[in-house]
């Protein structure tokens, strides 16, 4: 499916043009760029997160255990905070490459229940 690298509207195949931006479609976004802290160091996604809660939890958990993270969310600003379903999931959770398998690890360790924070 081709792209707005603009405003990231997905549109069938065929389409050469965004609606509402009027320039080139292309076939994929490119990643999305990370924090000014991780702006040279190459990162990877460890995490799909269903939603924003999950994603907040994951990522103080990983945090927690010195894993640095940050979420990308899919959430369409154009679109009044509307998620973009097309991608499956809420947001993603990226953490640096050296920092990945621990990270993916960890989660992978967890119980839904550890997500959730006791009041």
């Amino acid at each position: 499916m081709p792209f707005c690298p603009q405003c990231h509207a997905e549109y069938v195949e065929g389409k050469l043009e965004c609606n509402e931006c009027q320039i080139p479609l292309v076939a994929q976004l490119p990643p999305p760029d990370p924090p000014e802290q991780f702006s040279n160091t190459p990162t990877e996604v460890v995490y799909d997160a269903q939603d924003e809660v999950s994603a907040l939890n994951v990522k103080d958990i990983l945090e927690a255990n010195g894993i640095p993270v940050w979420i990308r969310s899919f959430e369409n600003v154009y679109y009044d905070g509307l998620m973009k379903t097309m991608t499956g999931c809420w947001g993603r959770l990226w953490a640096p490459v050296e920092f990945a398998d621990q990270a993916r690890a960890l989660i992978a360790g967890m119980d839904e229940a550890d997500w959730i924070p006791v009041p």
